[in-house]
């Protein structure tokens, strides 16, 4: 079934292309939400909120795939965000490190504090800034991808991504001194 074919069936309440809208698109939103919230169980939860929203709202249904894509990762991101509001205490992505060969424990250990730190330095910015570092370095997203999904300026991003390596450098800078 084609993509405007999808959409069509999706406004008449098509079950078939209901089924094909989730398999197009629910992957790629569930590895979004995955990302920014480090849990299985709440980034399932955010995939299917955010297509049983889009679904429910044919109004949300946009005729290009790939802007269609973004509408969706938008809510997505919009409903870990929240999610992430309400939790003190987020992981934002895996701790598991690779370890190479050739590299000593000391290197590892050393490897894995940076990271510890670097996680904490992250975690210590408002979520405005935590988002869209996430979004640019996990998700490997681009100025203006971001700027669509969250609905911001291209500049804003850039703005919001500088402010944030500032503070990431003064976190360090203190805890450095505190050291």
């Amino acid at each position: 079934m084609k993509y405007d074919e999808i959409i069509e069936g999706c406004k008449k309440d098509n079950r078939k292309a209901q089924m094909e809208f989730y398999a197009l698109f629910s992957r790629e939103v569930y590895v979004t939400a995955y990302r920014l919230l480090d849990n299985a169980f709440d980034a399932e939860e955010v995939m299917q909120e955010s297509m049983l929203k889009v679904l429910v709202n044919k109004d949300l249904l946009l005729p290009r795939q790939s802007n269609m894509l973004m509408r969706i990762k938008r809510i997505a991101i919009n409903a870990s965000i929240d999610i992430l509001r309400r939790r003190s205490d987020a992981v934002l992505w895996n701790d598991n490190i690779d370890v190479e060969e050739d590299e000593s424990f000391e290197d590892v250990l050393m490897r894995e504090e940076r990271l510890m730190l670097l996680h904490k330095a992250i975690e210590s910015l408002p979520i405005g800034y935590r988002t869209v570092v996430l979004m640019y370095i996990v998700e490997e997203l681009g100025y203006n991808e971001i700027a669509q999904i969250l609905n911001i300026t291209a500049s804003a991003v850039r703005s919001q991504l500088t402010r944030a390596k500032r503070r990431i450098t003064e976190w360090f800078d203190n805890y450095e001194k505190k050291r």
